[in-house]
């Protein structure tokens, strides 16, 4: 077999293009790291004014107001955070049932294959038997006939 060598001015390239790859790569999450926290920081910032700026321009009274629709609001998003939780928790369970129905489906089939191999081996074992058994009774008629020819040759009158 012929093994083909890589030139060293391929190896050289194919090296170069994996470090600038792996530099890239290493530059991309550091700049996504970095837009992260700027983005939080500037979202934090805008939070902060907009909190400022309706802090300014409402009313105590109107505050107190709308704090109570925040109250129910937030027993609403509770509500609906806990349902999410619970439909994830059944949906989990449904994937872990389904890994498991799979993984023994799997299985089945690796046994049914190993269970055809071994049909097909000892088929194939029958199969050389019966050549064998063939040529030995190709042996024994080729040996009959010659002891049915020395045998005519020997007759008492």
């Amino acid at each position: 077999m012929r093994v083909r060598r890589i030139s060293m001015a391929t190896r050289i390239f194919l090296l170069v293009s994996a470090l600038l790859l792996v530099s890239d790569v290493f530059i991309g999450v550091i700049f996504y790291k970095k837009a992260r926290s700027l983005l939080v920081e500037q979202m934090l910032e805008n939070t902060k004014n907009m909190a400022a700026t309706v802090g300014a321009s409402i009313d105590g009274k109107d505050f107190e107001e709308a704090k109570k629709g925040d109250t129910e609001s937030a027993e609403y998003v509770d509500d609906i955070m806990t349902k999410f939780e619970e439909m994830s928790t059944n949906v989990q369970s449904d994937i872990d049932e389904i890994k498991n129905h799979t993984s023994t489906v799997n299985d089945k089939v690796r046994e049914s294959t190993s269970n055809i191999n071994d049909a097909a081996n000892k088929a194939l074992d029958v199969t050389g038997n019966i050549g064998d058994i063939n040529t030995e009774a190709e042996k024994a008629t080729c040996i009959s006939d010659e002891l049915s020819k020395a045998v005519g040759k020997f007759k008492v009158n």
